[in-house]
């Protein structure tokens, strides 16, 4: 029994590293935008936004036109794989090297998708009502996991043959779920709602903050809980009040230590298509290095993941094509 409880904290600490903040020893340099580099990758161009990492070789990239790729080189050579139902992808995540999920919706609901063979094959199920849009997800373990949408907060304890619901009361939606640890979780709602686990879901408590923004996405440095709310202000879960803000063209972030952190983005300029954006700050956006893409390279920079405790790894989308940006420190 002492066993396998070991073994699923092994399993919950590398399916959470990956995108969390990294082990005081293993600090970064100091970021900097002249250590992007662009790698020779044959990925197809697709509008990804979700990108995974098994090791740091094995890796998976989602699209919001529902395309599915792998790759076992660490990001050169990419294949593609069919998944049941064709929909809008949201979220992927692995807790091991078999064991992956995905999440997305269409018209007719969200979908859910499990992988227990490393992604070779992938089981699909729909979940909520016609019309609800998934917008979070997050496994603790192979089996135990949360899934949040519009109107929507379920979880599963069987790797998600079934589901249940978690509240029921928010008539508005629920915007993003995550775990600091395998006891630690907070779920965003609307209307500077928010709700808080300590005992991993079992149970949840309802907190409001000072505002009445929707809050949106979760994120954890290595002290702090963070949520965004408005133009990209942070809000600190913990004492619930606003402590930072990132730049407003940021739309996913990568926190690498208190100070540290990797924001990805688009803004608009002059012309007709956005520009795609990587920011980097080493004093937690006091100040910061923006490095812009042209429109041939990419007009958006949606993807990002941590494959090792030395890189950083990107998907820029152009019209034509796709690029995987790389970050070394």
């Amino acid at each position: 029994m002492k066993k396998e409880i070991l073994c699923a904290l092994v399993v919950l600490l590398l399916s959470c590293s990956r995108n969390g903040p990294l082990p005081a020893a293993n600090f970064p340099k100091d970021l900097h935008v002249a250590n992007l580099e662009i790698l020779a990758s044959d990925i197809p161009p697709a509008p990804y936004n979700g990108l995974f990492f098994t090791d740091k070789n094995t890796g998976f990239a989602i699209a919001r036109n529902g395309k599915l790729v792998k790759t076992m080189d660490g990001g050169l050579k990419w294949s593609s794989i069919v998944l049941p139902v064709n929909c809008f992808l949201k979220d992927i995540q692995f807790t091991d090297n078999n064991n992956g999920y995905i999440v997305g919706h269409d018209e007719s609901g969200v979908r859910f998708f499990s992988t227990r063979d490393g992604g070779m094959s992938w089981n699909v199920i729909k979940l909520g009502k016609p019309n609800t849009s998934s917008t979070g997800m997050f496994f603790l373990n192979r089996n135990r996991g949360f899934i949040t949408g519009i109107n929507l907060f379920v979880q599963t304890s069987d790797g998600g043959a079934s589901w249940s619901e978690v509240l029921q009361d928010n008539i508005f939606g629920f915007n993003d779920v995550n775990f600091r640890n395998h006891r630690d979780g907070y779920a965003t709602s609307t209307d500077g709602v928010y709700y808080v686990t300590y005992n991993g879901g079992d149970t949840w408590e309802q907190k409001v903050a000072g505002t009445k923004e929707d809050i949106r996405d979760i994120y954890f440095s290595q002290s702090l809980h963070y949520a965004v709310i408005g133009n990209n202000y942070l809000l600190d879960l913990k004492s619930r009040s606003i402590v930072d803000s990132m730049p407003k063209p940021i739309q996913k972030a990568l926190f690498l230590s208190n100070d540290k952190c990797i924001g990805v983005g688009q803004h608009f300029g002059e012309g007709f298509w956005p520009i795609g954006d990587i920011f980097l700050t080493n004093d937690r956006w006091k100040t910061y290095e923006q490095k812009k893409y042209n429109v041939s390279e990419a007009i958006e920079v949606n993807a990002i993941t941590r494959i090792d405790d030395n890189k950083t790894l990107m998907i820029g989308n152009a019209p034509e094509k796709s690029m995987l940006i790389m970050l070394r420190y």
